[in-house]
């Protein structure tokens, strides 16, 4: 395959990663809800188990609106969890002490 060829049929891929002592990590294409669900269900099935809490950084796919103190988080984000039995958190928009090192 040519550059060429390489640059028209690459797409841009986003990164999932679960923090754990086994880790986890998935690309996606696209940013959906569904593409979060079915992620979330593929890091439950990896670990063995469903963790208490998932705090999510102001996704455009798990967080309707992050402005204020108090994100709202997408109706179908917070029925997958508690069908799943976690707690979905969002990260405020101003709250850099508590991000991860890596941003």
């Amino acid at each position: 395959m040519s550059s060429s060829d390489y640059s028209q049929s690459s797409k841009a891929a986003f990164s999932f990663s679960a923090i754990s002592p086994r880790g986890y990590t998935e690309a996606v294409v696209r940013l959906t809800n569904e593409n979060i669900i079915r992620v979330l269900e593929n890091v439950f099935w990896r670990l063995g188990e469903v963790p208490p809490s998932i705090v999510f950084d102001n996704t455009e796919c798990a967080v309707n609106q992050a402005e204020g103190r108090d994100p709202e988080l997408d109706p179908k984000i917070v029925e997958f969890s508690k069908h799943y039995g976690w707690a979905p958190h969002s990260r405020q928009p101003t709250d850099a002490r508590r991000k991860g090192k890596g941003e």
